[in-house]
């Protein structure tokens, strides 16, 4: 019985001691089926179960153009957010190596002063790959919304550097309030 106890007291410190970390406010966001809840904008988007950066399943994004640069939005997706309240958001991005032009990406936030994305924006931060081969990495920690704000727009922006077409994949984007650790304060084992 005394062992018992003594790991019902541990399995309590293990789920005290572990940080307890936010939701990620978006719908669908490892794509693992298709694109639902996902607004298509500027550039031509696709599902491929063929591609995804931990599980099959990915957003593909095609930014063309027929002379110059061009940068625009690929896809977007309108959620809650609080003014003062600091968020994380990120994602994977991966570039094609069949694409016929270089390009880049930006994984950005707009902050609106009225909910469901209406009212006054405010561009916020935002995170740009580098043109490395594979899946990256991209991370905005602490980002504070601003005052007023009721709702945020997570953007995933690409631009094509000239003729031809900068082909990209998304995948695993996340929004939420900065994860807050639960600390331990005191602990007694009987």
């Amino acid at each position: 019985m005394k062992i018992l106890g003594t790991c019902a007291a541990l399995a309590a410190v293990v789920l005290v001691a572990c940080p307890i970390w936010a939701a990620n406010q978006l719908v669908n966001p490892n794509f693992a089926i298709d694109l639902s809840g996902w607004t298509p904008e500027y550039w031509a988007i696709s599902w491929t179960g063929s591609e995804g950066n931990l599980a099959p399943g990915a957003l593909r994004a095609v930014a063309t153009s027929a002379g110059g640069s061009i940068g625009a939005k690929a896809a977007s997706q309108c959620t809650t957010a609080v003014d003062g309240v600091a968020y994380d958001f990120g994602g994977a991005f991966k570039i094609e190596p069949a694409s016929t032009q270089t390009g880049g990406a930006r994984l950005r936030v707009t902050w609106f002063s009225g909910p469901g994305c209406s009212g006054t924006p405010t561009i916020g931060g935002n995170s740009d790959p580098v043109t490395t081969a594979g899946w990256q990495a991209l991370a905005v920690d602490n980002e504070v919304a601003p005052a007023g704000t009721q709702s945020a727009m997570v953007e995933l922006i690409q631009a094509v550097d000239d003729t031809g077409d900068f082909i990209a994949y998304w995948d695993d984007i996340y929004f939420g309030p900065d994860p807050t650790p639960v600390e331990l304060r005191s602990l007694s084992i009987e």
